[in-house]
């Protein structure tokens, strides 16, 4: 299923889960590229499924973070 989701310079990028988790390093190799590729570009757009933990929201949100991404928005989607 694909329940979270960062969307980064106007590029989508759907994490999976793997296992139980979602795939933290998948996420953080994403936002890197495209921090990297857009330097003067520090907006992101995280979007999220009701179902997905809170704790995995603040994770995506310290992951961009980490990137330099500060310009976080936050969107609910259905699932």
């Amino acid at each position: 299923a694909k329940d979270a989701s960062a969307t980064a310079m106007e590029n989508v990028k759907e994490i999976e889960k793997k296992g139980e988790e979602y795939d933290a390093k998948a996420l953080n190799e994403v936002l890197k590229t495209a921090a990297a590729e857009h330097p003067d570009n520090h907006d992101v757009t995280v979007t999220s499924e009701d179902k997905v933990p809170y704790q995995e929201l603040i994770t995506v949100m310290d992951l961009c973070l980490q990137q330099k991404l500060e310009g976080i928005s936050v969107a609910g989607v259905d699932g």
